[in-house]
């Protein structure tokens, strides 16, 4: 008989200091300013399928951001040591920041062609979400090559 005990895993439990991170901080600004590009486009109401994509996206960084701030407010990075959390969150940077590029260009179009304000304050958001997202992956990913090993990107953040 082997007399090896496992180690008791942690419960998750709800953690509001995490909020406090710039990392945290980043995911927030995202959050809202797609919020703000979604409700901006809905204003013009001149749909077209580029813009359908703008608005999916947008609503995809909504659902996605709360997935992840809400996977780091309760703590699920500490409480699972099987789940390598930084690979999902350069994944998420990743693939949203292009996302984000790519909705940059069609609202940098749409606002040039149909000179809106709403358009243009469109825009200027998504500007500003796409540099989140950028700075976000140069974070998590300075964070990654400086520790291979680590497992979640504000496990070491100060």
């Amino acid at each position: 008989m082997n007399n090896t005990q496992r180690e008791p895993l942690r419960r998750p439990k709800c953690d509001p200091w995490q909020l406090t991170s710039v990392t945290a901080g980043l995911r927030i600004f995202q959050m809202f300013g797609s919020a703000a590009v979604c409700i901006f486009l809905g204003w013009v109401n001149a749909q077209f399928t580029a813009s359908y994509a703008v608005s999916v996206y947008s609503i995809a960084t909504l659902i996605a951001g709360i997935c992840m701030i809400a996977t780091h407010t309760a703590s699920l990075p500490a409480t699972t040591p099987g789940v390598n959390w930084i690979l999902w969150e350069l994944l998420y940077t990743l693939s949203f920041g292009f996302m984000s590029f790519m909705q940059v260009v069609i609202l940098l179009y749409s606002s040039l062609r149909w000179q809106h304000t709403s358009w243009w304050l469109a825009t200027i958001f998504a500007v500003l979400t796409c540099g989140a997202f950028i700075i976000d992956f140069k974070r998590t990913s300075a964070v990654f090559s400086r520790n291979p090993q680590i497992r979640y990107s504000t496990e070491f953040s100060e």
